[in-house]
Formats: structure tokens, C-alpha cells, sequence
């Protein structure tokens, strides 16, 4: 059996979004939770973005967080065109549960800060 890793999803990987169907069906829900951090989320042409470093104007991100086999991380990773596009890093997690899971995100730098900052997206 793989090895596998906890993902924090904020766009349409989420369940009921455009590319869960196809990435996620073999990954297990751990539930729902916010970045531990805040972030700063724009929103562009429809697509979100968060920007990697840690901002007191930003938000906790709403995410759900899956753990994943390796294989998916890699399928995810060529649809997030990581690391060209967007960068995958690990960071805290706070789960509805109350536990802090470190799972992995997807960040992105390269696009304009609009300075209309989200903490949820809804396709």
C-alpha cells in the first residue's frame, strides 16, 4: 500500500467543485478546518490564489483536508502545475475537530494582489 499525506483544499478540489470528482475518489475525508495562519486569497478570472507568506490582513483559509495516496498527490500536483505555477507547501491545519493537522497547500505568488482578500471560495 502507498504512503500517504494530508492536502488542504480551498478551490475546486473541494467537494461539489470542478476537479474533485476526478482527483479525489480515493481520497479519505478528514474533515473541514481553517489555515492556522492567515493568508491572503484573491480571487482571478474565477480561479483562487493564496499567496505564501503569513499576513495580519489576510484570513484563515477554509479548507477541507484529504489524505491522499502519493500517486494523487503527483496527478494533483501536474493539475496545480507545480512547482512552475503554483507551490506546494506544508502548514498547520486547525480542524473543526479542534487537532492540527499539517497537511499540504497550494500557494501561489506570481498573480496581482487585487487587495480584496476571501477565506472561502465557492465555484
Amino acid at each position: 500500500m502507498s504512503s500517504t499525506v494530508s492536502i488542504a483544499v480551498y478551490g475546486t478540489l473541494k467537494k461539489g467543485l470542478s476537479n474533485h470528482t476526478t482527483y479525489m475518489k480515493n481520497a479519505a475525508y478528514m474533515g473541514k478546518g481553517k489555515t492556522f495562519d492567515s493568508y491572503k486569497m484573491v480571487i482571478e478570472n474565477g480561479i483562487p490564489f493564496v499567496f505564501s507568506k503569513t499576513s495580519e490582513s489576510g484570513f484563515n483559509i477554509t479548507v477541507e483536508v484529504y489524505k491522499i495516496d502519493l500517486p494523487t498527490l503527483d496527478d494533483i500536483d501536474v493539475l496545480e502545475e507545480h512547482p512552475n505555477w503554483y507551490v506546494r507547501k506544508q502548514i498547520p491545519i486547525l480542524l473543526e475537530s479542534k487537532k492540527i493537522e499539517i497537511a499540504w497547500m497550494y500557494f501561489n505568488d506570481t498573480v496581482i494582489d487585487s487587495g480584496i482578500y476571501l477565506n472561502n471560495f465557492v465555484e
